[in-house]
């Protein structure tokens, strides 16, 4: 006996003149509950009786017979533009058969052999993009890849964008402050100033820090602060001043007073 095992849809005319010949027979594939399990890529289909031909009673009987999917393949390096355009055309034209019961399954990520692509996969678990949809192919795929880049971008812009204030607000305040460190240097040597040269001299870098001070330059809601600088200093040489002079009372108070007549 001969016979024959073709991979194709049962609606292919020259599959139905076969099916319609008198000197050709539908048998049922032994083993193929065992064969969907080895073979990846193949799947047990039942054909009910009539479900080819309800009129000329094709099959005649309930028959099981082997399906086998077809894998849509592409090399590595294919463009994604080409392989976004045959997975949309796949939904169009490989819905799967109703005769076979698997119509609205295809194309689907089941029953392949070779590895996944991942825009099959993306595609599978997504769907096309919104943007495809309703943009040229060219324009949405601009779009989309203007987004890949740009998102790891937003994630260093964000920060240092919330980073730039605070930088400049330090910049300003230290314009002012780092002076306070040479203030409280002459204030504590002023305490320990011994002579009034020591203490003319400390007034001397005092009138210097001063004139050093209103050369700096803050924007407009820092002012407050430099000018609260700039009174800490006269604070400090008006203080060094008095000191000076109550020194100097002690120490006339301190001599006996001079004999009377």
């Amino acid at each position: 006996m001969d016979f024959a095992v073709f991979v194709t849809s049962p609606r292919t005319p020259w599959i139905q003149r076969l099916l319609r010949s008198p000197e050709v027979q539908l048998v049922e594939a032994r083993y193929t509950t065992s064969l969907a399990r080895v073979l990846p890529f193949t799947a047990e289909v039942l054909l009910p009786s009539r479900v080819l031909d309800f009129q000329r009673h094709i099959p005649k009987e309930d028959l099981k017979v082997l399906g086998v999917a077809t894998s849509l393949v592409v090399t590595p390096d294919a463009h994604p533009a080409i392989k976004h355009i045959l997975l949309s055309k796949s939904l169009e034209i490989i819905e799967g058969q109703p005769v076979l019961g698997t119509l609205g399954q295809f194309p689907s990520r089941r029953l392949i052999h070779y590895p996944l692509d991942p825009e099959a996969l993306r595609y599978f678990e997504y769907g096309p993009t919104i943007l495809r949809r309703y943009l040229p192919y060219w324009l949405a795929n601009l779009v989309e890849r203007f987004w890949v880049i740009l998102l790891p971008l937003m994630t260093i812009i964000i920060p240092v964008l919330g980073f730039g204030p605070a930088t400049f607000e330090w910049s300003m305040r230290r314009r002012i402050y780092r002076w306070y460190t040479e203030l409280a240097t002459i204030e504590g040597a002023a305490e320990q100033a011994e002579t009034e040269q020591d203490l003319l001299k400390l007034l001397k870098m005092l009138d210097d820090l001063q004139a050093r001070v209103k050369r700096v330059h803050v924007t407009l809601p820092f002012r407050r602060e430099l000018y609260a600088l700039r009174t800490h200093i006269a604070f400090v040489a008006q203080g060094i001043r008095l000191g000076g002079r109550l020194e100097t009372q002690r120490s006339l108070v301190g001599h006996d007073p001079p004999p009377s007549d």
